[in-house]
């Protein structure tokens, strides 16, 4: 077994593995916008019999329907951030139990070599 990759480095690896591609999602360029149509606030307000309360609400309900959009977007991407996170700690706890597990066996190995007793 000296020399390769045992369960917790593959674990670490796996782990490093799925954190870049998160990474990647995470941080990939998007676009964010929330537009309110200029034109369309202009036929409103041109259009006869319609007062400036069915404007707000119109506007209103507009904006709600669009802030619920970008909430479940933000959602998803709050989650993969959250799972990066995790995927990040046990990548790390992993990669230091293997180096600990490596330094802790070669130390025994040496102490065979020169004879000494392990233990």
């Amino acid at each position: 077994m000296h020399g390769s990759i045992g369960p917790l480095g593959w674990i670490a690896v796996l782990t490093f593995v799925a954190t870049t591609v998160m990474c990647v999602v995470l941080l990939w360029p998007r676009r964010f916008y929330m537009s309110i149509k200029s034109t369309e606030l202009i036929k409103w307000a041109e259009t006869p019999g319609v007062s400036e309360s069915d404007m707000a609400r119109d506007l209103a309900l507009h904006m709600s329907a669009k802030y619920e959009i970008t909430r479940a977007h933000l959602d998803s991407l709050s989650k993969l951030y959250t799972g990066a996170i995790i995927a990040l700690l046990v990548q790390i706890t992993f990669f230091v139990i293997n180096i600990w597990r490596w330094l802790w066996l070669t130390s025994r190995f040496f102490d065979l070599e020169r004879g000494a007793p392990a233990g």
